[in-house]
């Protein structure tokens, strides 16, 4: 009870500061601020020490303690920043350049969650456009997750969009609530290109569910952006003992050996298990002769990561193929498919395939549909098994027909006698490096969130020309006997927020082109120094 009740009342701290944010801006004194933050000090500290302290809380419980330590470290930093530039809730009204540092700040958060690393957010103090926010997060989270990599060799990192969304009513302002939007977990290793991995596992990610959420829910908008929340976790390949059981569907087929190793070096004794095949007991790594034995490991790690594989294959002339289960459910029935994750570039005499398989899976979503939501708490185990028999463990999503099919092993598709086969794992293996599968829905649709919005400043030009003779031979069948020249133009600027700025303005002459490209020059320095120095 003591623990609700401290973040009740942190809750209805955040809650008060947000509704006195314009008083805030315009009336906020050195001794007012000093006065908040001592009280956001004080609950941010009751927070850290149930942090400290408590171990036993519920999941949901554990969330809520760290949501409001990020809004209250957001909100503090405000404060400070408002205090070092004496402008008003950090929001500068000079004209003179500001830089990345002093639009976004870093703030590391205490987290109650097991596994997890680092929790940190970005906080938001000057921007009012969410892909610039979002671009001057990346290198922050560029800088924060190398240094993690120096001593963790893989992550797993999700984020969170915090924004307060606004919701017009016939043209009046209405409802405002602050929502989340969030990104599930994906890798990153020593091998990432942190840069190209930030824009499509978070920038792109939350731009798409934000033009989403706007089409859902119409009418609400983004009027301010918070902060964007960084969750770094650990990431291990079957922790402690790498066994993981085969989904009951999958084990039915009887297509698969999945060793029980108490090791995790689940990778090396499923090859062992393609290379000597055991009569009896498949499943116990006592039936094979020991991994290290046969197996050249020296310089690769357990467990085996994909992009070691190759090293691997070149040690000991071997090929592999890795497939993954895809798990997909509608309303009526669910189902595992089988999808290539790894495929080897030269197929050799000795050669396994095989089945990386999780203990916790998700169903699958369209391309546009927001991930499901990974539980940064929940460790995903992931385990090798060895494919004995592709074509029973494919044969059922590729035909409804039961009889034996030889199946490519590289883009699946099966064939009614080896000799077919053949002839196409000639084709296949020079240009197939993945599986190729197409969308089920008929179109899909461009959709992005900054085209929903009012945009600040806009244009409307026109030119009027007249049509002079001319003879000009283009090619032996072209000829020009036309030729447009503008003699007036004229442009209307509209501003949406301050009708004073608006003008009108035209030019006739035969350089109008002239006079309208500078025109333009000036407009674009203009409105870039208002949309760099909004005044809230």
């Amino acid at each position: 009870m003591r623990v609700k009740q401290i973040i009740h009342r942190a809750q209805i701290l955040i809650l008060t500061l947000q509704k006195l944010k314009k008083h805030i801006s315009d009336k906020f004194t050195l001794r007012d601020s000093d006065v908040w933050l001592r009280r956001l000090n004080k609950n941010i500290e009751s927070c850290n020490q149930i942090v400290s302290n408590e171990k036993d809380l519920s999941i949901g419980l554990k969330r809520k303690l760290q949501t409001t330590i990020q809004h209250l470290k957001a909100i503090r930093k405000i404060i400070l920043n408002y205090q070092h530039k004496h402008f008003g809730l950090g929001l500068q009204s000079s004209s003179r350049e500001t830089n990345t540092n002093e639009m976004v700040v870093w703030e590391s958060v205490a987290s109650c969650f097991q596994g997890r690393v680092q929790t940190g957010v970005i906080i938001n103090l000057l921007h009012k456009d969410l892909i610039q926010f979002l671009n001057d997060c990346r290198p922050i989270f560029q800088q924060k997750i190398s240094q993690i990599l120096k001593k963790f060799l893989l992550l797993k990192v999700n984020t969170t969009f915090c924004g307060e969304f606004i919701k017009a009513k016939n043209d009046v302002q209405g409802e405002v609530d602050v929502k989340y939007l969030t990104t599930g977990n994906a890798v990153v290793d020593l091998g990432t290109e942190l840069n190209d991995w930030f824009v499509e596992n978070v920038q792109d990610k939350i731009l798409n569910q934000m033009s989403e959420f706007q089409e859902r829910d119409s009418g609400w908008a983004l009027n301010n952006i918070i902060y964007l929340e960084i969750n770094i976790n650990k990431f291990e390949m079957g922790n402690g003992s790498s066994f993981v059981e085969l989904p009951k569907e999958i084990a039915n087929k009887r297509a698969c050996i999945n060793i029980r190793n108490d090791d995790q070096a689940c990778f090396y004794w499923s090859v062992v298990c393609g290379l000597f095949p055991a009569r009896f007991r498949q499943y116990l790594p006592s039936s094979y002769p020991y991994y290290k034995s046969v197996l050249k490991t020296e310089n690769l790690q357990t467990p085996m990561e994909m992009n070691k594989i190759s090293k691997f294959e070149k040690d000991n002339d071997i090929s592999i193929n890795v497939y993954i289960l895809e798990f997909n459910k509608n309303e009526k029935t669910s189902f595992y498919s089988v999808l290539p994750a790894r495929l080897t570039k030269e197929k050799r005499e000795k050669h396994s395939n095989l089945l990386l398989i999780q203990n916790k899976y998700y169903p699958k979503v369209n391309d546009f549909d927001p991930d499901p939501q990974d539980n940064d708490y929940e460790e995903i185990k992931y385990h090798y098994c060895y494919i004995k028999n592709l074509s029973r463990l494919v044969s059922s999503q590729l035909s409804k027909y039961n009889h034996k099919k030889y199946i490519c092993d590289r883009c699946l598709n099966y064939f009614n006698n080896e000799t077919r086969l053949h002839d196409h794992e000639t084709i296949c293996s020079s240009f197939n490096e993945y599986k190729v599968s197409f969308p089920k829905y008929d179109y899909v649709e461009f959709r992005n969130h900054i085209y929903k919005q009012r945009t600040p400043f806009v244009i409307y030009a026109d030119f009027e020309s007249q049509l002079r003779k001319v003879n000009l031979k283009i090619s032996d069948k072209t000829s020009k006997y036309q030729k447009h020249e503008a003699y007036s133009a004229a442009y209307y600027f509209k501003c949406s927020y301050d009708d004073s700025i608006s003008f009108f303005k035209s030019y006739r002459g035969l350089d109008c082109i002239d006079w309208f490209v500078e025109e333009i020059s000036n407009l674009s320095k203009f409105v870039r120094s208002k949309l760099r120095f909004i005044q809230g």
